[in-house]
């Protein structure tokens, strides 16, 4: 697992300083600062950030919203606007590069927390702008081949592909990699409702599992890769071998994603 990777576009310094400390204190990770449009530009296709963090109002011969337009050629990366100022024309502007979020000066790490959760929210769903009375408090979003986990006040970056198999147990589910387990406080109905990918084949009411993963096959029973690796975690799991269960229910669909000769 990973970091959110976040890129600072602020003209003043000392703000953007404050901000990357701000940020950092909860776990994220500031891949640049820069200040002129131009250098934002340069900076986003050569570290290609989870999030940016853009003010309107930069130094040089860009501001923020052109920079965004520029950089969405390339990359579609989710944006927060950072700016003191909302005339119409601006905001018109800013709304052709659909932004996940805006955010005013002066702000605090409750503000830029919200305004994370709300981008990364919008990022899943497409959405150009946000209304903050319908954020619901999920736990986890998907961007294209990862998701991310909130620990504690920060979200935190797991690969697709790094995911094994995620299994639910009650009202809980967790998600399980090669070096971690995530808990999440939420069922496996609304898990999959939430989370789609070609990758993860769901195999029995309580199971999802990645076929990147797969070992061997026998039977009912499923093998999955990091069995072995996954008995020395922390944590309860319910396959800590690495042998999972296939129903009948789900058995039709998930043989016809493997190759079987």
């Amino acid at each position: 697992m990973a970091s959110v990777r976040i890129l600072i576009v602020e003209n003043e310094i000392l703000i953007s300083d404050e901000m990357a400390l701000m940020l950092e204190s909860v776990g994220y990770e500031i891949v640049d600062q820069v200040t002129t449009g131009e250098e934002a530009i340069e900076s986003a296709l050569s570290y290609s950030p989870d999030l940016i963090i853009m003010d309107i109002e930069l130094d040089g011969n860009m501001d923020g919203v052109a920079a965004m337009h520029a950089i969405n050629k390339h990359h579609l990366i989710p944006v927060i606007y950072l700016t003191q100022f909302h005339d119409h024309l601006t905001v018109q502007r800013a709304i052709k590069t659909k932004p996940a979020a805006y955010m005013s000066k002066p702000f605090n790490l409750r503000s830029m927390s919200i305004a994370i959760d709300i981008a990364l929210h919008n990022a899943t769903s497409n959405k150009p702008t946000f209304d903050p009375a319908s954020i619901r408090q999920n736990k986890y979003y998907l961007l294209n081949d990862r998701v991310f986990v909130r620990e504690r006040q920060a979200y935190k970056r797991v690969e697709v592909d790094d995911i094994l198999w995620i299994e639910a147990e009650r009202a809980y589910l967790r998600i399980i990699t090669a070096k971690k387990i995530y808990s999440l406080a939420t069922s496996m109905a609304g898990f999959s409702r939430k989370f789609q990918h070609s990758h993860l084949v769901q195999i029995h009411r309580s199971y999802i599992i990645n076929i990147n993963h797969v070992k061997g096959l026998e039977g009912n029973i499923v093998y999955m890769e990091g069995g072995e690796k996954i008995s020395r975690l922390s944590g309860e799991i319910k396959a800590k071998d690495g042998k999972l269960p296939i129903s009948k229910h789900f058995r039709k669909e998930f043989l016809q994603r493997l190759p079987l000769i």
